[in-house]
C-alpha cells in the first residue's frame, strides 16, 4: 500500500533533517562544542523517542493483525512454492539478519559501557530489558531506546579511570577561538 514511502526512508530523512537544519536552527556546533557540549542531547532524544513511539505503533499493529511468527520467524525447513512467497521469506530473512546485527552493535556497545565503568546496570538487565522490550514494544524501538542509553552513558558519567570529572574542567579560549586551554583543578 504505502510500500513506496519506506524505500526512500533514509534520503527523505536526510533531506528533510538537512532542509531544516538550514532554515529553521543556526549552526552552533563551533561554540558549543567548547561551552555547551550537551546542548543537542535533549532534541536528540525527542527525535528518537518519536520515531520510537511509531516504531513501536507499527509493531503493536502488526502483531495484534497477523502474530509474530507467521509474519517475522521464517521457516528454514520448507521451500517456498511462488515467487511471492520466496520473496517473503527473503524479507524474513532480511529482517532476522538486520536486526540481529543490530542487537549485535548494541551487545558490543553495552560490552564497551562495562568494562569503562559507565553503564549502571547489571548484566542480567543489559540482557533482560532488551528482550522484554523487544516483545512489548518491537525491535526498532527497542533499538532506539538501547542507542539513547548508550547516549546518556556516553554523555553524562565518566570513564572509570578519568583523572577529571566534567565538572572539574574549564575551558578558556583565546581571542581567534582556535586554541584551547584545559585546566584541572586539584
Amino acid at each position: 500500500m504505502a510500500n513506496w514511502v519506506w524505500q526512500a526512508f533514509p534520503l527523505t530523512i536526510s533531506v528533510i533533517q538537512r532542509l531544516l537544519a538550514r532554515t529553521v536552527a543556526p549552526d552552533t556546533v563551533n561554540v558549543d562544542r567548547l561551552t555547551n557540549p550537551l546542548r543537542d542531547l535533549p532534541a536528540i532524544f525527542w527525535q528518537v523517542g518519536l520515531a520510537s513511539a511509531f516504531s513501536s505503533a507499527v509493531w503493536i499493529f502488526t502483531l495484534l493483525k497477523h502474530g509474530m511468527v507467521d509474519t517475522f520467524i521464517p521457516s528454514a525447513l520448507t521451500i517456498p512454492q511462488d515467487f511471492i512467497n520466496g520473496i517473503f521469506r527473503l524479507l524474513q530473512w532480511d529482517w532476522v539478519l538486520t536486526f540481529g546485527a543490530c542487537y549485535v552493535w548494541l551487545a558490543y556497545s553495552f560490552w564497551d559501557l562495562k568494562s569503562a565503568g559507565m553503564a549502571g546496570l547489571s548484566w542480567a538487565a543489559l540482557c533482560a530489558i532488551p528482550l522484554a522490550c523487544t516483545a512489548a514494544i518491537g525491535p526498532g524501538a527497542t533499538f532506539a531506546v538501547g542507542w539513547s542509553y548508550r547516549e546518556y552513558c556516553l554523555a553524562y558519567r565518566k570513564h572509570k579511570h578519568a583523572v577529571v570529572g566534567r565538572d572539574q574542567l574549564q575551558s578558556n579560549t583565546e581571542a581567534n577561538g582556535s586554541t584551547v586551554k584545559v585546566t584541572c583543578e586539584q
